[in-house]
């Protein structure tokens, strides 16, 4: 069964539905997710309006459909058609020996790191390696959880609203209970929380 079969089958049944956290082209029931093209774009000209010019965007086994959002908020910020260069953490990865040495090659100053505990791990790896955070290389995380607070040093983040999500999408699922009206499309603004890593 396709995911659309599932999703119409529980429709079908009356069961109240949100589908939350990512935009897919399928309608007929609430949607509800943080706009990713604008948390790229804002991260991005944050990181370049910091001094910052030779970006990477690093993930961790990010799905194929949503690295074109992070590149179109790339592309919008810079004005130009060209890429950051794109590095994926895989599971078995040494960030000293992989991913460090890869950003160095590439004199990236900046990264945008897709995942927080990703960022986290970077960001230790860069410490560990001599190399000051943020004046040699700035750390953005994407997320802003208790997780980026903790960090040493504290990341800076784009905000994606992660709470803000659960609590509209209990409202719009009681409001479906209720029989009330309720958006049927709703996108999070994402917003910087600028700390000590950028």
């Amino acid at each position: 069964m396709s995911f659309q079969q599932s999703i119409q089958s529980v429709l079908d049944w009356n069961i109240p539905v949100v589908y939350a956290n990512r935009c897919i082209p399928f309608a007929g029931f609430p949607l509800l997710y943080p706009d990713l093209v604008k948390a790229s774009r804002l991260g991005t000209e944050y990181l370049r309006s910091s001094g910052k010019r030779r970006l990477a965007f690093v993930h961790k086994q990010l799905p194929d459909h949503l690295l074109p959002y992070f590149l179109d908020g790339y592309r919008q910020a810079i004005g130009s058609a060209e890429k950051p260069l794109l590095l994926e953490m895989a599971d078995s990865m040494d960030l000293a020996k992989d991913c460090i040495p890869a950003l160095l090659q590439h004199n990236i100053d900046g990264v945008f790191v897709l995942n927080e505990l990703s960022a986290v791990c970077l960001t230790k790896a860069l410490v560990q390696a001599n190399i000051r955070i943020p004046e040699d290389m700035a750390v953005l995380s994407l997320g802003n959880s208790l997780m980026s607070e903790i960090s040493t040093p504290e990341l800076t983040c784009v905000d994606l609203h992660n709470r803000e999500l659960g609590v509209k999408s209990a409202e719009i699922i009681l409001s479906q209970i209720r029989k009330e009206e309720f958006e049927p499309v709703t996108i999070l603004e994402p917003f910087i929380v600028v700390r000590n890593s950028a």
